[in-house]
């Protein structure tokens, strides 16, 4: 029988909750372009409202979770982007990753929306009673292992959610 009654450090599993929140406010930061008006130099947040089309006072507290997640920085009330901000979340960059952080956004996390229905179903029944994704990188039928491809543009493989895990 165990003596020791320390509970295990809860830092894995609280770190797995937060993380979607994290990936999720980076990803609205690109899709709103934030990063891309920043890229001329620092800025307050209403002029950022102006130029994003947002709600000054709500683009201020996204401001400063971006300034949590490091990729702004905030001197006073100006907000500017990190070096990885530039870098990479800039539409600009050579180094940009908005491309797959935009597929990511879009479709991706779509199907990760799914992923019980995945599991209890099973893939390819998920699919075929319709469990599609929206727009031009619809999941479907034609992409299920063992299925004839329909022309599907473009083919996707990373279209059942489980394959993206590492399996042990």
């Amino acid at each position: 029988m165990p003596t020791d009654l320390t509970p295990p450090d809860p830092s894995l599993v609280l770190d797995y909750i937060e993380a979607f929140r994290r990936s999720k406010t980076m990803f609205a930061g690109v899709s709103l372009g934030v990063f891309d008006a920043l890229v001329s130099g620092s800025k307050s947040a209403a002029q950022l409202a102006g130029e994003v089309k947002a709600d000054a006072d709500t683009l201020g507290r996204f401001l400063n979770a971006l300034v949590g997640l490091g990729l702004l920085a905030k001197d006073g009330d100006r907000y500017a982007n990190t070096p990885a901000a530039t870098a990479y979340l800039t539409s600009a960059s050579p180094r940009r990753m908005t491309g797959y952080i935009n597929y990511s956004n879009d479709v991706i996390w779509k199907l990760w929306a799914n992923l019980e229905d995945a599991v209890r179903e099973g893939f390819r029944e998920c699919v075929l009673r319709g469990a599609e994704i929206p727009g031009p990188h619809r999941c479907h039928a034609s992409q299920v292992p063992g299925e004839r491809r329909l022309g599907v543009d473009p083919p996707q493989r990373g279209c059942d959610p489980l394959r993206l895990v590492g399996s042990a």
